[in-house]
């Protein structure tokens, strides 16, 4: 009866340790006929295996319900909403890569379903806190982390393993389709920088859990099978047949599925879509500090038809001896340098009105970058080491900038100008600026 009435993932788990753990060990302190003890520890042992039935029957349903066929609400796609409220009512959250509190709290909440039955002061004001700072995750993510933290060390190890392959997969689709959401509800940047902050707290909270995430699974091709059909058919003549030309015993011998394996690694999985998605929030994040500057670079490789080369590395005299390194830098093919000094929009005026808009655009649009990135991840090691390549890509832009002027702009005053404007554009991408 107490197994039919505990419906939830927590009360199973409760359950089980107090079978488990609780009665066995009072039982043992008791003296009793060993035929008696026997009997008593099978039943145990049995309404255990039940109960863990039952657990893993209600964990299938609140993975299918709360990550599977989650539908997020509006306000569970407000980011940077739900940050900047979280920050600014003091909750502390965790930090990717640095601050491991939630791993510790989820950790020991995965001890705790396996070595209490009932729940002390400390240990409810420990769940409290754990709960405040997953309160900004998303909710898939929350709750496939929740659920095998309650698994772990309740069920068989190679049990746990397959529901927690099959948990971090689907948590992931989820975290992509909710990118997405946050992309239609604020801007493409906001979406990328969701989706690598939700991979990052993923991959760190799954380090306290000792499993394995590759595995061979196995399944029937029925290739083979229609193959065999549609000859069946097709030769249905022959069904009469006394030979070995008959149809029915080629269906029977040719008919049959094969059997095929497929390796699945989920780790592998996380860690290439959260390439991809730092990839992304790099491409988002030039055409949100740089996007005239990043379209004037690629109508000019198209006209060209390479890629623009890179000026030399600069330093700390680049400016004063800018001038007299001309021959000592990386400049366009000399045919391709006249074919676009011919064109309008390489034009001094031209491109001092958009290295202008550049200038007005990242003055502005700079401290919010640096304020989202923060508000998003929290850590500041992990933060710079997501940002470089957004910062080294800037960079980039200004040196194949650089090669254009030098290449197409005689010296003069208004080479001067579109010089002082890139130094602007240089000192304000500068980490630490």
């Amino acid at each position: 009866l107490i197994i039919k009435g505990s419906v939830t993932v927590d009360g199973l788990c409760r359950v089980i340790h107090t079978i488990t753990e609780d009665v066995q060990s009072q039982l043992q302190g008791t003296r009793l006929h060993p035929a008696v003890y026997n009997c008593l520890l099978e039943s145990l042992q049995r309404t255990s295996s039940d109960a863990r039935e039952r657990l893993m029957y209600c964990a299938e349903a609140e993975l299918r319900k709360s990550v599977l066929l989650f539908d997020p609400l509006p306000s569970q796609l407000a980011y940077p909403d739900l940050l900047e409220k979280s920050t600014g009512d003091g909750t502390a959250t965790s930090s990717q890569g640095g601050n491991t509190a939630a791993s510790r709290l989820l950790a020991k909440g995965a001890k705790a379903s396996s070595a209490a039955a009932t729940t002390t002061a400390v240990e409810t004001k420990a769940m409290d806190d754990s709960q405040d700072i997953s309160r900004t995750w998303y909710p898939p993510l929350r709750h496939s982390l929740s659920l095998l933290s309650l698994l772990y060390g309740v069920v068989d190890a190679t049990v746990f393993e397959d529901i927690a392959r099959r948990a971090v997969a689907a948590c992931i689709d989820a975290l992509i389709k909710g990118a997405a959401g946050v992309r239609r509800w604020k801007n493409q940047l906001h979406g990328d920088f969701f989706l690598v902050r939700h991979l990052l707290l993923l991959r760190e909270q799954l380090l306290p859990f000792d499993m394995n995430l590759q595995s061979i699974e196995r399944y029937l091709d029925f290739a083979p099978t229609s193959t065999a059909l549609t000859s069946f058919i097709a030769n249905s003549r022959s069904l009469l047949r006394m030979d070995q030309s008959n149809s029915l015993l080629h269906l029977a011998v040719d008919g049959l599925p094969g059997m095929r394996e497929a390796h699945v690694d989920v780790k592998k999985k996380m860690d290439e879509h959260l390439k991809s998605a730092c990839q992304a929030l790099k491409y988002s994040s030039m055409h949100f500090l740089l996007g005239p500057l990043e379209s004037f670079l690629a109508k000019v490789s198209a006209f060209i038809g390479s890629e623009i080369p890179l000026y030399r590395q600069e330093s700390p005299e680049y400016d004063q001896a800018l001038e007299q390194d001309k021959e000592q830098s990386v400049l366009l093919p000399p045919e391709a340098c006249e074919n676009l000094k011919n064109q309008s929009f390489v034009k001094p005026e031209r491109i001092k009105s958009m290295l202008t808009t550049v200038v007005e655009t990242l003055t502005e649009a700079h401290p919010v970058f640096v304020a989202v990135g923060l508000l998003y991840i929290e850590n500041q090691m992990t933060r710079d080491i997501i940002l470089k390549p957004v910062r080294q890509e800037m960079t980039f832009a200004v040196r194949r900038m650089r090669t254009i002027i030098a290449s197409c702009i005689n010296h003069g005053q208004e080479r001067r100008d579109l010089e002082t404007l890139l130094s602007t554009i240089r000192v304000t991408i500068k980490p630490g600026s």
